[in-house]
């Protein structure tokens, strides 16, 4: 029986680190197991990733391409070459990689659907958007992109790629209403696919530079500190002082525009029990995530969109309790409702010293426990893979 052949078109990809890479590189190495031919686009990371302990099955052929800008806070150069990039994309699948049976595009960035759509109308590729980000709304919110003429031409590349796309899929059932709302002739398109969790795990030796206090309850915040976290984050902040310092430290993992503000802000609020690190390996961060306690999650305000971000399946994976700021119509409030693995809360500072209240009282353990059981029942990579193919 021929093996059939997909390229899978991400930004991020193993060994950077995130939830985006991690999501990428296990769905490659799955499907390899499934008997496909499995073919990587992505590019060089703007920063050199941690030293990764990791090795890729050496049966996915990657190739890498270098985009200026695409992680930069320059926005206008970010967004100039988020243009141009899914034509070299585009040409690097035609002549290194040749033909397809699939195209699965990872998004943000939205414009890489851009070379889906090509590979779909010259190939006849079936094209899988998988939809994480709901740019431009994103940006819009935030207030990155106020160009009236520049949020047309990205709704309009939006409404060309949902056309284009012969599946949509969406982590969250808010994401899924949200585009069907705004594009209803995708409604045939549309389905949920929840992000996976791959779960195995690891066995590396955990390689830090700092102490972890095992007295101590930990909590962990990692990620890119850029205007979808930094207000969230401060929110926090504002209310950790409600634990005791005795008895709680809060670890941050944290790159990107906002770092060294954040940390002038950090010391003028003397909080000896907020310690900051930049990042480290992705096996590390998991080794790190078996040793802490609770995961943090913290949206900034004006993120409006009901987007679920992927380092809270990577805490139910690893059985902590979990706590989330967000917007109230973000879809991470009712995923811990249903998971019962922790609190959640929108801005309203009386809200977060509520949240923070009922967190003190908790029995972290049985929370933690009650979201590994619900992940594992619900977001297994076999599930969720092998569901997408069963009807393409």
């Amino acid at each position: 029986m021929r093996k059939k052949k997909i390229l899978i078109i991400s930004d991020q990809f193993f060994p950077s680190i995130g939830s985006a890479a991690n999501l990428m590189t296990d769905l490659s190495e799955y499907l390899i197991k499934k008997n496909f031919e499995v073919f990587v686009l992505t590019s060089y990371s703007d920063r050199k990733p941690p030293d990764s302990k990791r090795i890729l099955d050496k049966n996915v052929i990657t190739k890498r391409i270098y985009i200026p800008f695409q992680k930069s806070s320059a926005y206008l150069l970010r967004g100039f070459f988020s243009l141009i990039a899914p034509i070299i994309y585009f040409f690097w699948a035609i002549f290194y990689f040749k033909k397809f049976d699939y195209v699965f595009i990872y998004s943000p960035p939205l414009t890489l659907g851009l070379t889906g759509v090509l590979l779909r109308f010259f190939l006849n590729s079936k094209l899988i958007i998988n939809v994480q980000d709901l740019f431009p709304q994103s940006a819009i919110d935030l207030g990155i992109l106020k160009n009236t003429f520049l949020i047309w031409l990205f709704r309009f590349i939006e409404e060309k790629i949902y056309k284009s796309s012969d599946v949509i899929t969406t982590h969250s059932y808010g994401n899924l209403k949200f585009i069907k709302e705004f594009f209803p002739f995708t409604k045939s398109k549309l389905q949920v696919m929840h992000n996976w969790i791959d779960f195995k795990r690891s066995n590396f030796p955990l390689n830090l530079d700092f102490e972890i206090n095992s007295s101590k309850k930990n909590i962990i915040f990692a990620g890119i500190l850029g205007p979808s976290q930094i207000s969230g984050l401060k929110s926090f902040i504002e209310s950790f002082d409600l634990l005791n310092t005795e008895e709680y430290d809060l670890i941050l993992l944290i790159e990107g525009s906002e770092v060294l503000a954040f940390k002038d802000y950090i010391n003028k609020k003397n909080l000896p029990n907020v310690r900051i690190f930049p990042f480290i390996s992705s096996e590390d961060y998991e080794s790190l995530l078996s040793k802490v306690d609770i995961g943090l999650i913290a949206l900034s305000e004006d993120v409006k969109t009901p987007v679920v971000p992927g380092k809270l399946l990577g805490y139910m994976k690893a059985s902590l309790t979990v706590i989330v700021i967000a917007d109230e119509f973000n879809d991470s409030h009712k995923l811990l409702k249903e998971s019962g693995c922790g609190f959640s809360s929108n801005h309203e500072k009386e809200n977060i010293n509520q949240m923070i209240n009922d967190l003190d009282k908790s029995d972290l353990k049985l929370l933690g426990n009650k979201g590994y059981s619900y992940a594992y029942e619900n977001f297994r990579i076999e599930n969720i893979i092998d569901k997408l193919f069963e009807n393409l």
